[in-house]
């Protein structure tokens, strides 16, 4: 490796090449300024700490061990944290509501619902992983003093509600999923569940035991696998899964996984991001039921308190965030769940 601390001296051989007296080098003016800007930038770092310069703060007493603070690993949390860096601000998000936006914007609905499933257990516990007790990370915390779980941007996931548009099949592969939980090794270890877009290679050319790819995953799909088989082709090996009710799923991984562990727990969005439920599950079937090619203008004039064809609206997401039945949406690839 070249030595960077001798990297700007000149050899000796330039002695020579000095330049004669009265006529001055150019490069002395630039030396100087180069030296007088780099005294400044010192000073205002030593005026302005980096916590002060940042959008959240990096001071590491400051965070703490918890924020959200959830205990259980076998029941998602009910809320997570988000901070937005565009805004500033700390948001308060219904978990559920929370995994659909991620979903609709990084696992496209034209993917394979085997895909589908399994991205969904992903971004499910990497949000999860993060709000629990003792996995807060140092710094996630506002300069005013508010904590928070994860990042709307691509650090963490990407979570822009007012870009989303979830799709049925988002909602049918969180609500079948939404029981199961992953452990990891031979202490059943919860882990975070990293996931990449990755490369278009046959199924499991690039696992590497810690990341679900999305573009090989859905080699996996179109291959008969099931969405549990291609989380064990990614995770593996010693994965398993465990029930909301603390039991294990027998079979997991071997194509019997996510039909053995029974459905989701409630298939609504919460209207509000307080817990609050939404419009009764009859009031949803009967308008799943009834559903037509109209257009979802009209949909929304017969029927405003509900979603076009599956769903109710969230409170403040409208028009952008509705759950439309319909043709392929989703166009998000930043497919990134870091860790």
């Amino acid at each position: 490796m070249p030595d960077a601390s001798r990297a700007d001296s000149p050899p000796d051989s330039t002695v020579a090449a000095l330049p004669r007296a009265g006529r001055p080098s150019p490069a002395g003016p630039r030396r100087r300024l180069r030296s007088a800007l780099v005294g400044l930038l010192l000073g205002l770092a030593l005026i302005f700490p980096a916590a002060t310069m940042a959008p959240w703060s990096t001071d590491t007493a400051a965070a703490g061990r918890s924020c959200t603070g959830w205990t259980s690993r076998t029941t998602p949390p009910k809320n997570i944290r988000v901070f937005t860096p565009r805004t500033g601000k700390v948001a308060k998000v219904n978990f559920r509501r929370y995994v659909a936006v991620v979903m609709a914007r990084e696992w496209p609905a034209y993917l394979p619902p085997a895909t589908l499933e399994a991205g969904a257990i992903a971004v499910k516990q990497f949000a999860w992983y993060h709000s629990l007790a003792g996995n807060h990370r140092r710094g996630f915390v506002t300069r005013s003093g508010k904590c928070f779980d994860v990042l709307s941007t691509t650090r963490d996931q990407l979570y822009q509600p007012h870009k989303a548009r979830i799709h049925s099949r988002h909602w049918r592969a969180i609500d079948r999923t939404w029981g199961i939980s992953l452990r990891k090794g031979s202490k059943g270890k919860f882990f975070l569940t990293q996931y990449r877009y990755g490369a278009k290679v046959r199924c499991g050319r690039d696992a590497d035991g810690r990341r679900l790819m999305e573009r090989s995953a859905v080699s996996c799909a179109r291959k008969g696998y099931a969405a549990d088989q291609i989380l064990a082709t990614y995770y593996g090996p010693r994965l398993v899964a465990y029930r909301s009710d603390g039991s294990q799923i027998a079979g997991f991984g071997k194509g019997t996984g996510i039909a053995a562990a029974g459905p989701g727990q409630g298939a609504s969005l919460p209207a509000a991001d307080t817990g609050e439920p939404g419009p009764a599950e009859a009031a949803m079937a009967e308008l799943r039921a009834e559903r037509t090619r109209l257009p979802v203008s009209l949909q929304l004039a017969l029927r405003p308190e509900l979603g076009p064809t599956y769903g109710p609206l969230v409170a403040g997401d409208a028009p952008d965030g509705l759950t439309v039945d319909g043709p392929p949406l989703a166009t998000g690839r930043l497919v990134t769940a870091r860790g």
